[in-house]
């Protein structure tokens, strides 16, 4: 069948002529008894999820959703969907958005998608999502969040694990205690007042930021600046492709640092009470070593090795086209 340019547009009009607005204005309420061992596993899609401590013996589980939808096409009204039930020790909360089936286009207007859970801080929490972001604080057993694009916040989490991956998003840790396992995509990570048995972070394309935090740090970044202030473990462990590392570290004795760069510049500033071995090369860049407590200093045009303290510990930084910068802080 051939179509006219003219019955093409009668065609158009008789879709537009079915297309609305919808607003979907939903809200759902659930209470479980909270049981030892038990586990809130939550699928949020697009929505919003905030976690609150309580110190009753219940989960509560609200879930709002009012949007606005309008679609040019034939097919289905969107609505929202929500199963909530207890399987074993697991709560079981999944979000649907039915769709405009068959629709050209379809416009969202998200006035409010939230998932707000009011549980005993031992509960553990595995989090799942699309597009949303996680808000998670005063927790006291181990956390997973796994999203795609949106921001997650952890704060006065402890716990002996916490697993965070973000496709796109940020992930800001606060007052944190346990270990740490974070990948990332396209998105920033900032550390604050955090001290973990094992940190281990591995990132695409994002900056790494700490402040006052201590433990194993093992961090990996094919793109993005790593900037560390008052650290105070003893163990840190860097590779990164493009970017540089700043260190800074705080009241620490003997360390194990070791840096491993092919495109960026190392700055590294320590106190009196730091103790390494120290060993620095470079292919193309700037080597400069300074402190009271630096003795045995040996530097040559792509190479520098030293003693720092009592030489207890080591510190190896390797950087291909990159400055190296050693200095005691005074």
């Amino acid at each position: 069948m051939r179509f006219t340019a003219a019955s093409l547009c009668v065609l158009f009009a008789l879709v537009v002529v079915q297309a609305g607005a919808v607003t979907v204005d939903r809200e759902f309420q659930e209470t479980f008894d909270a049981l030892e061992g038990d586990v809130i596993s939550c699928r949020y899609g697009d929505g919003d999820v905030v976690v609150i401590p309580w110190d009753q013996e219940t989960i509560d589980v609200n879930v709002r959703y009012h949007v606005d939808v309008r679609g040019f096409g034939i097919g289905e009204e969107p609505d929202f969907e929500i199963d909530m039930e207890r399987v074993d020790n697991e709560i079981v909360i999944v979000g649907r958005e039915t769709s405009v089936k068959a629709a050209i286009v379809r416009i969202r207007n998200v006035h409010e998608y939230r998932y707000t859970i009011h549980a005993p801080p031992v509960v553990a929490l595995e989090l799942s999502g699309d597009d949303g972001d996680v808000t998670i604080d005063g927790w006291r057993s181990s956390v997973s969040v796994l999203a795609d694009d949106g921001d997650v916040t952890v704060t006065d989490v402890e716990t002996d694990r916490v697993r965070v991956s973000v496709e796109d998003g940020d992930i800001e840790l606060s007052d944190t205690i346990g270990e740490l396992r974070v990948s990332g995509d396209d998105g920033d990570v900032v550390l604050t007042n955090c001290a973990f048995p094992l940190a281990q972070l591995k990132l695409a394309d994002g900056d790494v930021a700490a402040s006052g935090c201590d433990g194993r740090l093992e961090i990996s970044v094919d793109d993005g600046d790593i900037a560390l202030f008052g650290v105070t473990g003893e163990s840190i462990e860097i590779r990164g492709e493009d970017g540089d590392v700043r260190i800074e570290y705080g009241d620490v004795g003997a360390v194990d640092l070791d840096v491993t760069l092919d495109d960026g510049d190392v700055d590294v500033l320590f106190g009196a009470g730091l103790s390494a071995t120290l060993l620095v090369t470079t292919e193309d860049g700037r080597l400069s070593v300074a402190g009271d407590e630096v003795t045995d200093l040996r530097v040559e045009e792509e190479r520098a090795e030293a003693v720092v303290g009592g030489g207890e510990g080591r510190m190896r930084l390797r950087t291909a086209d990159g400055s190296v910068t050693i200095r005691q802080r005074r």
